[in-house]
């Protein structure tokens, strides 16, 4: 999924499948002008998020399955008359759609909403502003839910950009992000630490440069961190990889666009 017209050749407008031989265009795709910006499998089905109000040539703001042969309509996530999704993130069996939406499946509910393959929970606000805000990821560790995207709360103090939910309320990370045009792009648990990475800076007053870590009272730094946004972690044979639009990671050479740290070093 992405913003393209073509995948190996054929016509695929902004997602395509491979089937190991060959690319299928999934129907007509997003042609509205919108794109995908998720995908993820649950419970046997495909679902797809993003900025798009069709696909497959039917109604679905923001969010739509695909069950192997066709687009299925799906519950809307609406924000202002538009709505997106940005990310999915799945926790006991159930699925947490994460975007830019006041709410979703006709019930309020800002940024965020879970989905348990039959019910939708709604979320109380976590801010008060949907338009050109959300919610980009998402995971539970200590027992409480941990998200981080774009956003500013008026709801309590300290709430800008990350937060968690205790199972009754939206709760501040301590002073939260400050600086200047921060924002949290990926959060991921490694070595029983909350990985965090994005954009943000010591000079702004924030904990560290792009990434940092939680160990549930705290934050540290990762060396000197990255000099440009993190936009994805992933963890991988017991090493932490990060990528983004950094073209160093900790003063090593060569760590362009990707990196991976093993608790100790970047390389």
């Amino acid at each position: 999924g992405g913003n393209s017209t073509t995948a190996g050749g054929i016509a695929a407008q902004n997602i395509a499948q491979w089937n190991g031989v060959k690319w299928d265009s999934l129907t007509s795709g997003v042609n509205d002008g919108g794109f995908v910006l998720a995908i993820t499998k649950y419970k046997g089905e495909i679902y797809v998020g993003g900025t798009f109000g069709k696909i497959g040539g039917i109604n679905a703001k923001g969010l739509a399955k695909w069950n192997g042969t066709n687009w299925q309509p799906f519950v809307n996530a609406t924000a202002l008359g538009y709505g997106w999704v940005v990310n999915f993130y799945q926790y006991n069996n159930e699925l947490y759609v994460l975007g830019g939406f006041d709410s979703i499946a006709g019930m309020a509910s800002h940024k965020i909403a879970k989905f348990n393959g039959t019910t939708w929970t709604a979320f109380p606000p976590l801010d008060t502003v949907v338009s050109g805000w959300n919610i980009a990821s998402a995971a539970f560790y200590g027992g409480e839910l941990y998200v981080g995207g774009n956003f500013d709360s008026q709801i309590a103090p300290n709430m800008k950009d990350i937060a968690k939910w205790d199972g009754t309320a939206w709760k501040p990370v301590l002073n939260g992000l400050t600086g200047l045009n921060t924002h949290v792009g990926a959060i991921e648990i490694f070595n029983a630490e909350l990985y965090v990475g994005g954009y943000f800076q010591l000079a702004g007053g924030d904990p560290g440069n792009n990434i940092i870590k939680w160990n549930g009272s705290n934050w540290s730094q990762l060396g000197i961190g990255t000099n440009n946004q993190v936009m994805c972690l992933k963890v991988y044979n017991n090493k932490l990889y990060a990528a983004g639009a950094f073209t160093d990671a900790g003063g090593i050479s060569g760590t362009t666009r990707v990196a991976v740290w093993d608790n100790n070093n970047w390389s």
